[in-house]
């Protein structure tokens, strides 16, 4: 998995609603991009996805947005996405997982929060909260919005979960 410091390779996906292209470059010009990898068959990633689109809603903005990348085929990552009412942007990574391969994805979800000029600053793989936090504190302050946490919506919330 790619790690902090390293340049976050170029990619272009088409999201999964309305078709619209996400290019990496691009968007990095607009902010910071956090990226997430996710399954639907992923345990860790059902329970955490949810929680991650919430953090979403509050942090993204006009500098600086969350992009989901599902390992599924568009039909289940439809399903995926309208099961979990989730409403972040998101795009599929499509057998033989070009983009998720790029960035070293071993286990998910991993997430990475790219800063303009596609550096790596902060990255986690399965659900590591605070690792997870820092980066929508990130986003969220990219964006002029106080930070939010997990705990906020959920108080349960663990520390780590393995993916």
């Amino acid at each position: 998995m790619l790690q902090p410091g390293d340049r976050a390779p170029e990619f272009q996906v088409r999201q999964l609603e309305g078709g619209e292209l996400f290019q990496l470059e691009a968007e990095l010009q607009k902010g910071p991009v956090l990226l997430i990898f996710a399954k639907e068959s992923c345990p860790t990633c059902c329970f955490a996805v949810p929680l991650m689109d919430r953090l979403a809603a509050h942090s993204t903005g006009s500098s600086g947005q969350v992009l989901l990348v599902l390992q599924e085929m568009p039909f289940m990552a439809r399903e995926f996405v309208e099961d979990l009412a989730i409403g972040s942007p998101t795009a599929v990574d499509e057998r033989p997982y070009p983009v998720s391969d790029a960035y070293g994805i071993s286990f998910v979800p991993s997430a990475f929060y790219i800063r303009p000029g596609a550096v790596i600053e902060k990255a986690a793989e399965s659900f590591d909260r605070d690792g997870l936090e820092q980066m929508f504190e990130a986003l969220a302050r990219a964006n002029g919005r106080p930070p939010k946490a997990f705990t906020d919506f959920d108080p349960d919330t663990p520390s780590f979960r393995p993916g």
